[in-house]
């Protein structure tokens, strides 16, 4: 993909321990972001499943009012079926959500050493 502005975005999620209220308490950040600009859009959760994920995912696009042409995902189970890098299979629900949004979606390749 050549580097191009709002030609791809990229969707991470990390696990993140904060004080609230003087209470450790683990959260998930989800992060959305154009990858030629850097734009980001991010919320925390205290639990991530797919409905959420798909919930992110829209209300990232509504908000930039935008939906580049390529969504690369990091390798999580929410969106990934089985299979690793190109080989692997999107969950149906996933896939669905893509052809609605009318996204091609990458996976991650296998690292090679």
């Amino acid at each position: 993909m050549p580097d191009e502005p709002g030609a791809e975005m990229q969707h991470d999620t990390s696990p993140f321990t904060v004080l609230l209220s003087g209470v450790p308490t683990k959260l998930q950040a989800s992060l959305l972001y154009l990858r030629y600009s850097k734009r980001r859009y991010l919320q925390f959760y205290r639990v991530f499943d797919r409905f959420r994920m798909k919930c992110f995912l829209h209300r990232a696009l509504v908000h930039w009012a935008y939906a580049p042409p390529v969504c690369v995902i990091d390798n999580t189970n929410l969106a990934r079926w089985r299979g690793p890098g190109a080989q692997a299979v999107m969950v149906p629900e996933m896939e669905g959500l893509r052809q609605n949004l009318w996204l091609s979606v990458p996976l991650p390749r296998p690292r090679t050493q």
